[in-house]
Parts: C-alpha cells; structure tokens; sequence
C-alpha cells in the first residue's frame, strides 16, 4: 500500500554529527544501524527515504555527495537515496555538474536554491547548466525551491518561477 500522502522522507540534519568523545566509528556503525532499521520500516510502507547531503558550515556527518553514496551503499536498502541541494554542492563540491552525472543513480530529490541560499536567479549559479545535468544523467524525479523568503515569501515564488519556468520548459519539455 503506497504512504497516505504519497510522500517520501527526507533526513537533514536530524542524522546527528560526530562528537567529541564517542569515536567516529562508532558514531558511523550507530547510525548505519539506525537507518536499516529506519528503511526496513518504510520499505514495508512502500517510502523512499533520501538522505540529504549537507555542507560543512552545518554538520560534519555526511557533506559530499561522495560520502553520502558511500553511506546510501552501506547501509544496503533499495529504497535509500540521496536528496542532493544545490546550496550545499555549491559549498561541498567541486564541480556540481559532474557530481550530479557521477551520482545520479543515487538521486531521488531535488532542492533548487542560489548560492546565496535565496531564489533561483538572486545570485550566481547557473541553472540552465545545473538543470541540463540532471535531464542529461536522467534525472526525471521531483525538483522544488528550498530558500530563504527574501524579501518575502511572494516575490520569491514568482521569482523562482520566472528564473526557472523557461529553463525546465527548454531542458525537460514543458
């Protein structure tokens, strides 16, 4: 039976981080251990679970996408994912267009956002690029704007919408 919502779950933050104390490997066992039990549940459920990667200003568990495959490997679970955010490849990776091909069967979901960390267009990442490396690695999956609303949240949904309406209708069709 597929979830109430249809929904899938994605995992920030609320991974936890290495700590002082408790050395890494067993922080990386625990939570290794953590999300088999966690997507033998959801897999009974029919849930994907998408581990997003995120930059080291944040957490310092799990920042590139390549530790973040590495993880998704092994842990071992069919129905466990990357959820990748461009804000954060901006920061983690070196080049975001070929960690998108490099990783793309990992991917699941997308969070779109300027480096700035506000909309689409507000600052200077590329997106016609960053857009046409997904459809290229045969990403058809979801994609959604994740920024701060600045100046509110109004004028950053039509701005988003403005910067990449045009860009998907070139790259994926309409």
């Amino acid at each position: 039976m597929p979830p109430f919502w249809g929904a899938n779950v994605n995992v920030g933050r609320i991974r936890g981080q290495y700590t002082t104390g408790i050395p890494r490997q067993a922080t990386y066992a625990a939570a290794v251990a953590a999300f088999r039990q966690i997507n033998t549940y959801a897999a009974e459920k029919n849930v994907m679970i998408a581990l997003a990667t995120i930059n080291t200003l944040q957490s310092n568990f799990i920042n590139t996408m390549a530790e973040g495959a590495a993880f998704v490997d092994t842990v071992g679970h069919p129905n466990f994912k990357l959820m990748v955010d461009i804000f954060h490849m901006n920061m983690e990776e070196k080049d975001i267009c070929r960690s998108i091909k490099d990783y793309a069967a990992y991917i699941i979901y997308v969070h779109l956002s300027d480096s700035n960390r506000r909309y689409p267009g507000s600052a200077g990442l590329n997106f016609q690029k960053v857009i046409q490396a997904f459809q290229a690695s045969g990403y058809d999956g979801t994609f959604s704007v994740e920024v701060m609303q600045v100046p509110d949240q109004k004028t950053s949904a039509q701005k988003s919408m403005e910067c990449l309406k045009p860009i998907f209708a070139q790259i994926y069709g309409g």
